[in-house]
């Protein structure tokens, strides 16, 4: 959780120093990158990077109320591990094309297997940053449901949220959390196997079911 805030943070520190203009065109651009991302609404006039990290603080720690800091820590570990698996055969197959394309470089002096090295690097760097940032945005973005609340309420959340939301590394999802797992005094208890149910990018809405959240 500590981590995602960090990297959360700066994330946003970086879009700030993106968006470096106080022009009112550039603003409102700065304030539709950061509902896309982080989900969070914040009009143009007010927003700061400080305005913006308090208010994902403040939204994960409300899902960490409601569903329980071990739930949480779950879906993150959950959300690192099925991002890490997908982009590393990205990375592969990256690597397998670059092998052939710096042969090409040759013919400019230069040498092949220092080109590679660089540009395989390179990708890799590259490949945390965005495993890191799609971790951050799942984390802002996923809602958390209880079990006995309506399905159709549920569906039609997820529909509502794709339709905004296009991009591919994008999750769109409900963690659920069962009613028998509110112990006295309404504290959810951890959650064996974890669940949490949405639309996730390449598999057609189906519902996603997260493991036990050891793996990671």
């Amino acid at each position: 959780r500590e981590r995602v805030l960090e990297n959360a943070k700066d994330k946003v520190y970086e879009l700030f120093d993106e968006f470096n203009s106080k022009k009112a065109n550039e603003m409102n651009a700065l304030a539709d990158k950061i509902f896309n991302i982080f989900g969070q609404t914040i009009s143009a006039d007010r927003l700061s990077p400080e305005t913006v990290i308090a208010a994902i603080t403040d939204d994960i720690t409300k899902k960490e109320l409601l569903a329980g800091k071990e739930n949480v820590n779950t879906f993150i570990k959950f959300s690192y591990i099925s991002l890490i698996d997908k982009k590393w055969l990205d990375q592969l197959e990256y690597l397998d094309g670059l092998r052939e394309a710096v042969h090409l470089r040759s013919y400019g002096s230069k040498n092949p297997l220092t080109e590679y090295k660089i540009d395989g690097f390179n990708q890799f760097d590259s490949m945390l940053d965005e495993i890191r940032d799609a971790v951050v945005s799942r984390l802002c973005k996923v809602k958390v449901r209880t079990e006995d609340e309506q399905p159709v309420r549920q569906a039609a959340t997820v529909k509502q949220m794709n339709a905004q939301h296009q991009e591919a590394e994008e999750i769109q999802a409900v963690i659920v959390i069962p009613a028998h797992a509110f112990a006295q005094g309404g504290i959810p208890q951890p959650l064996q196997p974890f669940l949490f149910v949405g639309a996730v990018a390449g598999n057609g809405g189906r519902p996603q079911h997260g493991g036990d959240g050891n793996g990671m």
